[in-house]
């Protein structure tokens, strides 16, 4: 494997898994789909803010993705930037839902918020210049 891993192959992967799931086995895809949402946009996000990394280090939490998440609701002035941080942050509640509580059903609402939330997302990405996402 050569070169550096884009990010959205894990949408397109989500997006594939929604659109032509395993029979029999639609709710696992369905799962993967939302956690392979979630990781595009941490990783692209993550991976723009990479030179503030010592910044994001000093945030309250107890991860990478919860101090990431704190980062860009905390101490950004930007509102894109914020609501970024908002997003991925309600993003990471679907992603948990989907990969720890196997006991309640995955409705087509979660899947579904979650593929209009990364919509979301692309939108700030563009605005703010970190990407250009069709």
């Amino acid at each position: 494997m050569a070169g550096r891993f884009d990010p959205l192959i894990f949408f397109d992967v989500a997006d594939h898994l929604r659109s032509n799931p395993l029979q029999n086995k639609e709710e696992a895809c369905f799962r993967t789909s939302v956690g392979r949402i979630y990781y595009t946009a941490f990783l692209l996000i993550r991976n723009k803010l990479v030179g503030k990394s010592y910044a994001i280090s000093q945030m309250p939490g107890t991860g990478e993705h919860e101090k990431l998440i704190n980062y860009l609701k905390r101490s950004s002035k930007n509102v894109n930037e914020f609501a970024l941080g908002a997003l991925l942050d309600s993003l990471k509640t679907l992603r948990r839902h989907a990969d720890y509580e196997p006991q309640n059903p995955l409705q087509d609402t979660h899947l579904e918020s979650a593929f209009s939330k990364f919509q979301q997302i692309k939108i700030y990405l563009n605005q703010i210049g970190w990407y250009t996402i069709a």
